[in-house]
């Protein structure tokens, strides 16, 4: 979603976190009726890390949506990402399933050669953690 800010649009559910100023990055979720009623709340964190929380059974589930900076990136950028989706994980309740969602934007692989963290290597070190990669 290359929407600015955050927010939120009702009608069809959208919520949204997005660059304060340009259209680039962001991430969001269109949510269905039966989501929209699950929703119990969300937190933009930056225009590339959101996570939202949803009623389940037999535990709620936590739902983080990235769009992980590209090759290209600034090491700024790219350490800001990974702190930023770390702190997001550490934040999830324990008793919550958690799950990455998104766009990584790079290949992944188990080690960098940059000695940079993969996304893959910090999904081994959380808890119930679902990765969504395509």
């Amino acid at each position: 979603m290359c929407w600015t800010a955050s927010g939120e649009m009702h009608g069809c559910k959208v919520v949204w976190s997005g660059n304060e100023q340009k259209h680039e990055a962001g991430v969001g979720f269109f949510l269905s009726k039966p989501a929209r009623e699950a929703l119990l709340g969300y937190k933009p964190i930056s225009d590339r890390v959101m996570v939202a929380r949803f009623h389940a059974r037999p535990f709620n589930t936590s739902v983080v949506q990235v769009y992980a900076p590209t090759s290209d990136g600034t090491d700024e950028q790219v350490k800001q990402f990974y702190t930023d989706l770390e702190t997001t994980l550490d934040d999830i309740p324990k008793k919550d399933v958690g799950i990455i969602a998104g766009d990584r934007n790079a290949k992944v692989e188990s080690e960098r050669m940059d000695g940079r963290e993969s996304l893959d290597s910090l999904d081994m070190k959380t808890r119930k953690t679902v990765e969504n990669g395509w």
